[in-house]
């Protein structure tokens, strides 16, 4: 695992190298409040972003 520090408004950009081309990932800080943290996903429509605790719903309702 990599832990990465960001303050608001900056960045975090990620390549994935596939079949068929780079998928570029583009995470950013939007706010910062008392216990939680706004985050913005700059991806392509077709690479699915969700939330950990709904995929383990998921996960048991398999």
């Amino acid at each position: 695992m990599l832990v990465l520090s960001r303050k608001k408004n900056e960045e975090i950009t990620m390549t994935v190298q596939t079949p068929s081309g780079p998928i570029v990932i583009t995470l950013v800080v939007v706010r910062i409040g008392p216990g939680t943290v706004r985050l913005a996903f700059d991806a392509p429509r077709d690479v699915p972003i969700v939330r950990s605790e709904l995929t383990a719903q998921t996960d048991r309702a398999a």
